[in-house]
């Protein structure tokens, strides 16, 4: 009954929890790469919400983010291959380029799951889908 399942529920979140930190020991970066593209998503929705506001006249526009997503990224290139990668993973497979580029996400997993850098995972990813859309062409 319900203490079984409470049980799973505390195996389950502890795991994700141990595979989090893995992740964030392995790719040191990936929290400030992600917090900084979404700075920059904030800010340029914050720009559009401006632009439509008839009552801003541009006197109180947003404040920029501090750092830029492009300075972080020179800092952290494996949290940078790793998210290009998941990125892929996350490809709508029903159009055949987001299908080809799912296919090539797996290729590359399963070498980081192998224990590869996410740079030497994304060099594979990248191969992988070249060889796919060359194969597969619309």
């Amino acid at each position: 009954g319900g203490e079984s399942n409470h049980r799973e529920i505390v195996t389950m979140t502890a795991e994700i929890a141990r595979r989090a930190s893995d992740l964030l020991a392995r790719v040191p970066g990936i929290q400030e790469l992600i917090a900084a593209r979404e700075a920059r998503n904030d800010y340029h929705e914050a720009m559009l919400d401006m632009m439509d506001d008839e009552s801003n006249d541009g006197a109180r526009p947003p404040k920029s983010p501090v750092v830029s997503a492009e300075v972080v990224a020179a800092q952290y290139p494996e949290a940078v291959a790793y998210l290009h990668i998941i990125a892929y993973a996350d490809a709508d497979p029903a159009s055949n380029v987001g299908y080809n580029r799912r296919r090539a996400a797996d290729a590359g997993i399963k070498v980081l799951n192998a224990g590869s850098t996410p740079t030497e995972a994304k060099k594979i990813t990248d191969a992988a889908f070249e060889a796919a859309e060359k194969s597969n062409p619309y």
